[in-house]
C-alpha cells in the first residue's frame, strides 16, 4: 500500500505539505499542489479518510439536504456550483434527501450527530410549521439555499424572487395586458414570495386600464400541473391575456395544452415562467423567463459554510441575494409589440425592370 510518505519523498516535499496538498490544497501553493496531485495519482496513492477523519477532528465533507423533487434540470446546476467550490478548498459533497412528508431521513441525522459531516446546506427545504430545523440539533454549520432561513438563524443564499415577478408583470401592465393568471407550485416560500410580487404589482396598478386578476391555478412545478392550468385557463368564461407561471416547466406543460386546443401564443395570452432553464429556449415558442443564476447561488451558500467552518464566531450575512435576470424570448415578445404582422408579399417587378437586371 503506497503511504502518504511515499508521495511525500517522490514529490520531493515534507510529508506535512503533501498532506496539505491533498486535504487543505488552499493552503499550498498551486505548483506545489499539482505537483503532489500528479505523484500521488501516478503511485495510486489513496487518502484514509477515516483515519484522517480521526486525526483531524474533521470529515472535510458537507452534506446538501434536497427537496423531494423527482425530476428537476435546475437543481443540477445548483449542484454543480456548490462541488466546485466545496473542492476548490478540499470538502467532499455528499447528498441527502428529504422524504415526501419533507422529514429528512434518520441516517442524515446521524451522520451530522456523529461527526460524519462538517456542516451541511439545505436547498429549498421548507422549515417546519412549528418547531426548529431538526438538523440545527446536531450543532453543525448550515446555510440556507433557495429557501430563506434566517428566522432560524441560518445565514441564507436566495434569489430576488418577489421584485422579478413584480417588475415582470409591470412591464406586461405597461404594454396592455389587463386579464392576469398566475399558476403557483406547492404552499412553500416561493410561491409566497413570487404570488406577493405578482399581487403587490397588481394592486400598484389599482385596476388602471381594467388590469386585474381573472384566475390563480395551484399546483406543483411539473409539466403535469401546466397541463392542467391550461385547462383552467381553456375553461374560463373570461380568458386571462398574460400568464405568470411560478416555473418554466409548468409555462412548457400550459402551453401545450391551450396551443393544442387552438390558442395563439402570445397573440392570444403572453407566458412567463420562472427558473431559466435550458430547455426554455426551444420550445416553440421559446419561453420568457426569469433566470436565476443557479450555479452563482451554489457557489455563494458554498462558501458562507466553509466561512462558518473556518470560523464559528464568523459574523455571517443572514441574507445574500443574487439578483435574477429577466430574458424576454418569443412568449411575450410578440405580444408587446402588437399582433404579429405578416410578412409583405414580394413585389411583382415590371417587364422593364426585368430586362434592366438581365443586361
Amino acid at each position: 500500500m503506497v503511504k502518504l510518505i511515499d508521495v511525500a519523498r517522490a514529490a520531493n516535499v515534507a510529508v506535512s505539505t503533501a498532506s496539505r496538498a491533498l486535504n487543505n490544497p488552499s493552503r499550498v501553493n498551486p505548483k506545489t499542489r499539482s505537483r503532489v496531485e500528479t505523484v500521488a495519482a501516478h503511485l495510486g496513492y489513496s487518502t484514509n479518510m477515516a483515519a484522517r477523519s480521526l486525526r483531524m477532528g474533521s470529515s472535510r465533507m458537507a452534506m446538501v439536504i434536497m427537496p423531494p423533487w423527482r425530476e428537476s434540470s435546475m437543481l443540477n446546476d445548483v449542484l454543480r456550483g456548490i462541488d466546485e467550490e466545496l473542492s476548490k478548498h478540499g470538502y467532499t459533497m455528499i447528498v441527502g434527501q428529504l422524504n415526501e412528508a419533507g422529514l429528512p431521513d434518520p441516517r442524515v441525522l446521524e451522520m451530522a450527530r456523529g461527526g460524519m459531516i462538517d456542516g451541511a446546506i439545505a436547498v429549498a427545504n421548507d422549515p417546519p410549521r412549528s418547531g426548529g430545523l431538526p438538523i440545527l440539533a446536531a450543532e453543525r454549520p448550515i446555510v440556507g439555499l433557495m429557501i430563506d432561513l434566517s428566522e432560524h438563524g441560518v445565514p441564507s443564499v436566495i434569489s430576488n424572487d418577489r421584485r422579478a415577478v413584480h417588475d415582470v408583470v409591470g412591464r406586461l401592465l405597461a404594454n396592455g395586458r389587463q386579464r392576469f393568471m398566475f399558476v403557483s407550485g406547492p404552499p412553500n416560500y416561493h410561491d409566497s414570495e413570487r404570488y406577493g410580487g405578482f399581487t403587490e404589482a397588481l394592486a400598484k396598478a389599482g385596476g388602471k386600464a381594467g388590469a386585474r386578476e381573472v384566475l390563480r391555478f395551484d399546483g406543483d412545478y411539473t409539466f403535469e400541473a401546466g397541463w392542467n392550468a391550461g385547462g383552467a385557463f381553456l375553461d374560463a368564461q373570461e380568458r386571462p391575456d398574460a400568464v405568470v407561471c411560478s416555473s418554466d416547466d409548468i409555462a412548457i406543460g400550459f402551453m401545450k395544452r391551450v396551443q393544442r386546443a387552438g390558442v395563439r401564443l402570445p397573440q392570444e395570452a403572453c407566458v412567463v415562467g420562472f427558473d431559466g432553464i435550458a430547455v426554455g429556449a426551444f420550445v416553440e415558442p421559446a419561453i420568457s423567463t426569469i433566470q436565476q443564476h443557479l450555479v452563482r447561488m451554489g457557489a455563494a451558500s458554498a462558501r458562507l459554510l466553509l466561512r462558518a467552518l473556518a470560523d464559528p464566531d464568523a459574523d455571517l450575512p443572514m441574507r445574500t441575494i443574487v439578483k435574477t435576470t429577466y430574458v424576454e424570448r418569443e412568449s411575450t415578445i410578440a405580444a408587446l409589440g402588437g399582433p404579429a404582422k405578416p410578412a409583405a408579399p414580394p413585389k411583382a417587378r415590371s417587364a422593364a425592370s426585368r430586362a434592366s437586371k438581365a443586361s
